[in-house]
Parts: structure tokens; sequence; C-alpha cells
């Protein structure tokens, strides 16, 4: 997923489209790939953590957020009262200000892990 954001992102500022890249931003990274994981739920509007089944990826579209629901939580440990699960964000890298009015451009983005965890 990583690795496709990179190459959006590259694809945009060939094209002169540097500043729609600030629109990537919060988006799902699923949508890039060639074909989803078989283990992906697609986009959920309200996801419920404990109706979504371990060992499964979704997108929440109200927080903006990729998440897997951790299968084999023996050895996972979250922050104290989290659920068993990874969450990531597309989130803006670098901005710079433009030349005359007008909002900051952003000129990288990453996909970015929201909440540290320990796994072994």
């Amino acid at each position: 997923m990583r690795t496709s954001l990179r190459y959006r992102v590259a694809d945009m500022l060939i094209h002169n489209k540097d500043r729609e890249i600030a629109g990537l931003v919060g988006a799902n990274p699923v949508r890039w790939l060639t074909a989803p994981p078989p283990n992906y739920l697609g986009e959920i509007a309200q996801p419920r953590g404990d109706r979504i089944t371990p060992g499964n990826w979704y997108f929440d579209v109200g927080k903006k957020e990729l998440i897997y629901r951790v299968k084999n939580t023996k050895h996972f440990m979250a922050r104290p009262g989290e659920q068993q699960q990874l969450r990531f964000r597309v989130a803006a890298l670098q901005k710079r200000t433009p030349v005359g009015d007008g909002p900051p451009i952003v000129e990288g983005l990453s996909l970015i892990l929201i909440e540290q965890y320990v796994w072994f």
C-alpha cells in the first residue's frame, strides 16, 4: 500500500498536479491496489469493532483509517483500553507555502501507524 501511494504521488507530481496531492490525505489506500486483500471487508461507515471478525481489514470511512483486527492476540499488546487492532492513515508529510494566496501545498504523503503497539 505504501508503494502504491508513492506511485500515486509521483504520477501527480509528473503531471503537475501537485496541488491535488492534499486530496489524498485520509483516502483509502486499498483503492490504489490492483486487487484488495482477500480478508478486506471494504469501506464501513460506522464499524463496530466487536462485529468485525479478527483477521480482517476494513476502512473506517468516518475516521478515515485503515484498520486490521488482530487475529493472533496472544503476543499483541495494545494500549490499555484499546482494541486489538492496527490503525493506519494516509497523512501529509511535507507542506510548502504557495506563492500568493491559497492553502499550503502538500508535497509528500505516507501511510502512518496511528498508535504504537508491541508484538512479541
